[in-house]
C-alpha cells in the first residue's frame, strides 16, 4: 500500500490546527456554562464572556491556518484528517468537564481515529 501522506504534508500546521479547534469546542462549552437568559439577553451574556472572543479570534486565525493546510496537501486527506479533533476533543472533556462518556462514545471516537487511518492509506 502507498501512503497519500507525501512529505509536503503540512503535520506542524494541522498539529496547530488541531489544537485549535479543540480549544475552540472547549471555549463553547465554557461559554455555554454561563449563558444566562432567554432570547436577546442570552446573547448579551454570550458576548459578554472572554471565551467567546477567544473562540472568534482563533476561528480567524483557523481559516488562513486551514487555507495554508490546503494548499499543501489534498482535501480528501486534510479534511480527514481534521476529524481528529472529535475524539480528542471527547478525551479533554471527559477530564476537564468530568463528563460520562458511555462505551459507545468511546466505540464511535474509535471509529472515527480507526477512520482517518484508513483514509491516509492508499488500497490499490
Amino acid at each position: 500500500m502507498k501512503s497519500l501522506i507525501t512529505p509536503k504534508f503540512p503535520y506542524f500546521l494541522f498539529t496547530i490546527f488541531i489544537l485549535m479547534e479543540i480549544v475552540v469546542f472547549l471555549s463553547h462549552k465554557i461559554v455555554s456554562m454561563h449563558a444566562t437568559g432567554d432570547g436577546f439577553a442570552f446573547y448579551i451574556t454570550l458576548l459578554s464572556q472572554p471565551w467567546i472572543w477567544v473562540s472568534l479570534v482563533l476561528a480567524l486565525i483557523q481559516f488562513f491556518l486551514w487555507t495554508s493546510i490546503l494548499a499543501k496537501s489534498e482535501l480528501s486527506l486534510a479534511y480527514s484528517m481534521s476529524s481528529l479533533s472529535y475524539p480528542l476533543t471527547m478525551i479533554i472533556a471527559a477530564f476537564l468537564f468530568k463528563e460520562h462518556l458511555s462505551l459507545l462514545v468511546w466505540s464511535g471516537g474509535g471509529l472515527i481515529t480507526l477512520g482517518v487511518m484508513i483514509v491516509g492509506l492508499e488500497t490499490e
